[in-house]
């Protein structure tokens, strides 16, 4: 089952720009977690970018271990 990452545009489920792919959950948040460290180190602007881990249905998929 492939996850995507996705960074979402309006406000209906599925407008959405994919930005990756990845076989598991674990590493779609990985791949987050990794530009998250890498526009810290570069000191890009704080503005937040919302990117969220969806499942082949579209669905969203919980960050593991959230609630």
């Amino acid at each position: 089952m492939p996850y995507r990452i996705v960074q979402p545009w309006g406000v209906r489920v599925g407008e959405w720009t994919l930005i990756d792919e990845r076989a598991t959950a674990l590493e779609a948040f990985a791949a987050i977690d990794a530009v998250s460290e890498r526009t810290m180190r570069t000191g890009a602007p704080s503005d937040p970018i919302e990117l969220i881990v969806v499942d082949e249905t579209g669905a969203r998929v919980a960050w593991p271990g959230a609630q």
